[in-house]
């Protein structure tokens, strides 16, 4: 061996690390004096150390500052975990408002009105008072209905049965109904005894059917005057002569009947139309002069007769007067002989019996007729109140 690379060789292979036996064996002696020679522990550290494998993939340092975005794997189907400060959209409102109302009577009549009172209504979202309410009332008309209003009222013009029907409305359009029925009807039937009368004639007017419950009828007879019957059925005369303003009826009338119940008044009913005809003609009466008529007892009776063309006779007005020597009397109303001086007295004393003819004949009892000069004095009315001339018989009672 070249003695001048022998040396240099040696100390390049002591100097380096040589694998016998997996250990790593050092040789002192050859080391260089100059530099830190390692110790036991030294060795012991080094050969605690894995030996690298040379198939291990080493990842590298992160660099800080490398700031790019690692590619996302398109296989990651994971959901990114939601952010708590992102607004979540709620869910929508499809639930309708729920509500309900009372009314105040299922059956009334023509003309009363229906009172409607609201109840509860709930809501999931919207508040009682952001709930539109339409009330409608089953013959074609609709009121809308505030929140803040307990009752409404609807009257009725026409007979049937309604349905009531309350749409609630909330603020998303959600609507929902509420239903109740009301019956309406016309109360009582009604019949004249005659339809076709003379003016003043008496005819009968009836009510029937009239329904429990009612408190009174006002009848309105078509001439201004009106009447206040009890609420039942019942009959009642009537007839039809002037107006309230004084004209003279004539033609046709229509009486029509308002009924009263704890709802209120009907609407006015119709109860019929009565023709009125006119009277033109004039009664005529006569006094009968008996015979033997100067003695007191064939004047017990003033009679005579009574007849009219048109409407009929109605009454007869009868007076009686005499004078006995200077001295006038009457026949009063109480069928006694008062001595008249006065205008007052004769006012007073000299008035008309008033009597009924039968079969066109009239009678007036006579008491205490004495001697003297005898007036009887008569004159006939018919129904329709015309009166006829005077018709006057003149006695000399000279004898009992």
């Amino acid at each position: 061996m070249n003695s001048r690379l022998s040396r240099p060789l040696l100390a390049f292979a002591i100097s380096g690390a040589l694998v016998a036996g997996g250990s790593l064996i050092a040789g002192p002696a050859s080391a260089d004096p100059n530099l830190p020679q390692p110790t036991s522990a030294d060795s012991a550290a080094a050969q605690d150390e894995p030996t690298p494998d040379p198939t291990d993939t080493v990842e590298p340092t992160p660099d800080p500052t490398d700031t790019t975005e690692p590619t996302p794997d398109p296989t990651d189907t994971t959901e990114p975990t939601p952010d708590p400060t992102d607004t979540v959209e709620p869910a929508p409102d499809t639930a309708a408002p729920v509500g309900k109302f009372s009314l105040n009577s299922r059956a009334l009549w023509i003309g009363q009105s229906v009172s409607l009172t609201q109840g509860a209504v709930t809501d999931d979202t919207s508040a009682p008072e952001q709930v539109t309410r339409v009330a409608a009332w089953g013959d074609g008309t609709s009121t809308p209905l505030a929140a803040d209003t307990a009752q409404y009222t609807h009257k009725y013009t026409k007979n049937g049965k309604f349905t009531v029907t309350v749409t609630y409305s909330d603020a998303a359009g959600n609507t929902s109904t509420a239903t109740s029925t009301v019956t309406i009807t016309t109360p009582g039937k009604f019949k004249f005894s005659k339809t076709t009368v003379w003016a003043h004639e008496p005819f009968m007017v009836t009510f029937s059917n009239v329904p429990n419950g009612t408190t009174k009828i006002v009848f309105n007879q078509g001439d201004g005057w009106v009447v206040t019957l009890k609420g039942k059925n019942q009959s009642a005369w009537m007839y039809y002569y002037t107006r309230t303003n004084g004209s003279y009826i004539r033609g046709a009338v229509t009486s029509k009947a308002t009924f009263y119940n704890k709802y209120g008044a009907s609407s006015p009913i119709v109860v019929g139309k009565v023709t009125v005809k006119p009277d033109g003609w004039k009664p005529t009466t006569t006094v009968k002069k008996p015979k033997n008529s100067n003695r007191i007892k064939s004047w017990k009776y003033a009679t005579g007769t009574a007849k009219d063309k048109g409407s009929g006779v109605y009454r007869v007005a009868v007076f009686a007067s005499r004078l006995t020597g200077s001295k006038y009397y009457c026949y009063s109303s109480n069928q006694t002989w008062k001595l008249v001086k006065t205008d007052a007295q004769a006012e007073k004393y000299c008035v008309a019996h008033y009597v009924k003819a039968k079969k066109g004949k009239w009678t007036l009892r006579l008491k205490g007729v004495a001697k003297g000069t005898l007036w009887v004095d008569a004159s006939t009315q018919d129904v329709s109140s015309n009166w006829g001339k005077f018709a006057t018989v003149k006695a000399k009672v000279t004898r009992s």
